[in-house]
């Protein structure tokens, strides 16, 4: 990964995690909390973590979505009003979370 990475990103990542190091655990703790950054990841394995947990619960939701209007499809005599008025999704966004969909199960192969 370091490869990847050009030298001004290298240099942040240097720098954040020697100013990390420094403070105490409890200052860290009342920074985030002054600031509202509670949910924010403390590390970097944390933010690829949590980045990932998100990927996949996105994944998930628009897998049940394109299922459910799948086997609308299937039924061979429901129109898109019908599946637009049952679901909220219109024919041009279930092809775009299609796309979607596909993008992120790529991107989980990498």
């Amino acid at each position: 990964m370091k490869k990847s990475l050009s030298k001004d990103k290298l240099l942040l990542i240097e720098q954040f995690v020697s100013f990390y190091k420094k403070i105490p655990h409890k200052t860290f703790e009342l920074i985030k909390k002054e600031v509202d950054m509670t949910g924010y990841a403390e590390t970097i394995s944390d933010y690829y973590i949590q980045e990932g947990e998100e990927k996949g619960k996105r994944e998930g939701e628009i897998k049940a979505t394109l299922s459910i209007i799948d086997n609308l499809l299937d039924k061979g005599d429901i129109d898109w009003s019908f599946i637009t008025n049952s679901t909220g999704i219109d024919q041009q966004q279930y092809n775009q979370m299609q796309l979607e969909y596909q993008q992120l199960s790529v991107s989980q192969l990498h």
